[in-house]
């Protein structure tokens, strides 16, 4: 009878610690589910962020190339060298950040990217635009309101375009697959 005592006691055992390493594992692979939604739901809140962040440095950027254009349409007499020098100033400093931003948007979202390219090309064109007019006055730094105005062309369509581009850049990138996490070297099964 002591022999078998012992076989039942040595299977409880065995029984109990197969128990606990499948709860073990069992808990483990909970864990590492809910790592997983935790890394996926920050990648899309860090998504989010780019487009809030590309939108308001792009309609800040929009804004002033608008109102040098606005100026030179309905108050010409009152465009000095200095609102060009202001603008490209400004120009100076969010260009880059601009292209920053889209790299970096780019990187998370590729279809939120491919939205915004069009009016992202057209902001580029538009400070171009007033790049060139602004040479056209350069040896007696009086701006000439007539070639920036022809530059109204690039706000206009920017401005009819850039909401619609916003909103499909959001849809876009809350529908486009994310990267996968990178799988954890010591949890593979």
């Amino acid at each position: 009878m002591a022999f078998k005592t012992e076989y039942v006691t040595l299977f409880a055992a065995v029984l109990a610690a197969v128990a606990s390493l499948g709860g073990i594992l069992l808990n483990q692979r909970g864990a590492l589910d809910l790592e997983r939604e935790k890394w996926l739901q920050a990648k899309s809140d860090l998504t989010d962020k780019a487009l809030a962040d590309f939108v308001r440095d792009f309609e800040s950027a929009l804004h002033s190339g608008r109102w040098l254009v606005w100026r030179a349409e309905n108050a010409p007499a009152s465009l000095r060298a200095s609102d060009l020098d202001e603008y490209n100033k400004h120009a100076k400093s969010f260009l880059p950040t601009l292209s920053a931003q889209f790299t970096q948007l780019g990187a998370r979202s590729e279809a939120a990217a491919t939205e915004l390219g069009p009016i992202y090309s057209d902001l580029g064109q538009l400070d171009e635009c007033i790049a060139k007019a602004s040479l056209k006055g350069a040896p007696s730094r009086i701006p000439d309101p007539g070639s920036i105005t022809a530059c109204g062309q690039f706000a206009f369509r920017i401005g009819n375009r850039s909401q619609r581009a916003f909103s499909r850049a959001a849809q876009a990138a809350r529908g486009a697959k994310f990267a996968e996490p990178p799988e954890s070297g010591s949890y593979k099964w």
